[in-house]
């Protein structure tokens, strides 16, 4: 068995952060067939939703349709301090999509925040002052398991941090977890780009979407600041959305938004996703069913607002 050993540190963080760190000890040899993402830990109960959109995007960008990835909201924790497959409901979830626990690669995320604060005595003409500083700091870690040997494969961490006062600074405060987080997952994914094998040919194109992350009930505030969070929660979920597209999303009903498909596909641009086969859409889900042995039926609104069923692939 040959084993690659690497160690690096790249991609610098931004907001006067820390590169990423990287370890990995992969047998260069191996091919996996499916990733299942864990819920975030250490994530609040109203990022932690749209950070799992975030960490799902990144693994369907990484992978590129090669292998199917269940997202950390499909993920039942049971044990979280465990590193077999007890740790989570992940078993059943591969044997119902017929793939086998040992061609699976497990993620598990953990994002910290904290802050520090300084005084610093400032002498002047007039005398002495003193100025508070402040610093947010935040840092994902990002761990791939194979549950079956206990293993780590890879391991990855990124660190970001701001000034809360300057210009922008809570706003920018807001997106920083999912920075780090990307980061770290991006890093962590691109040890494994030659360690993909599909389970079984797929079918059906790959689609471009967005996804729409549902309001936590009784956990924003109401009026502008309301607005403001929901804009946030669907940044955090997705990549490169800008404000102005967030802000047409905030609109629809929580699914998947699909910004791109062939001509003649039975989902068509601007279609949203509400649910694939009973359950809410994600965009894992959706990806999902290009490796489904049957057909999948999915719930589909039109942008016009009309409901329609649409089976896949």
């Amino acid at each position: 068995m040959r084993t690659a050993l690497l160690a690096a540190a790249a991609l610098a963080a931004g907001c006067a952060g820390t590169p990423v760190t990287a370890h990995a000890q992969l047998d260069a040899s191996a091919r996996f067939s499916a990733v299942v993402l864990e819920p975030v830990h250490g994530a609040d109960s109203q990022q932690a939703p749209a950070l799992g959109e975030r960490l799902a995007a990144v693994a369907l960008q990484a992978v590129d349709g090669v292998v199917p990835v269940w997202a950390p909201a499909e993920v039942q924790l049971l044990h979280p301090e465990r590193r077999d497959w007890s740790a989570s409901t992940a078993v059943p979830l591969l044997r119902a999509a017929d793939i086998r626990p040992e061609q699976a690669l497990v993620v598990r995320v953990r994002v910290d925040t904290g802050q520090a604060s300084s005084q610093q005595e400032v002498q002047g003409a007039s005398g002495s002052a003193v100025g508070a500083t402040a610093e947010l700091r935040w840092r994902a870690t990002v761990e791939v398991l194979q549950p079956n040997t206990s293993q780590t494969l890879v391991e990855t961490t990124a660190e970001a941090r701001a000034d809360p006062f300057a210009h922008g600074g809570s706003e920018a405060a807001a997106l920083q977890p999912a920075g780090v987080l990307e980061r770290a997952a991006t890093e962590a994914f691109a040890r494994l780009a030659s360690s993909w094998t599909p389970p079984r040919p797929p079918h059906g194109p790959l689609l471009s979407t967005w996804t729409v992350v549902a309001v936590p009930e009784g956990r924003l505030g109401r009026g502008l600041d309301a607005e403001v969070q929901r804009l946030q929660l669907l940044q955090t979920a997705n990549p490169g959305l800008d404000e102005t597209e967030a802000a047409r999303l905030a609109r629809l009903p929580p699914g998947v938004l699909v910004r791109e498909a062939p001509l003649g596909y039975r989902l068509r641009a601007q279609d949203e996703v509400l649910s694939v086969d009973a359950a809410p859409a994600s965009a894992a889900a959706l990806a999902r069913c290009r490796f489904a042995t049957a057909p999948v039926a999915l719930e589909v609104r039109a942008p016009e607002g009309r409901l329609r069923r649409v089976k896949v692939p």
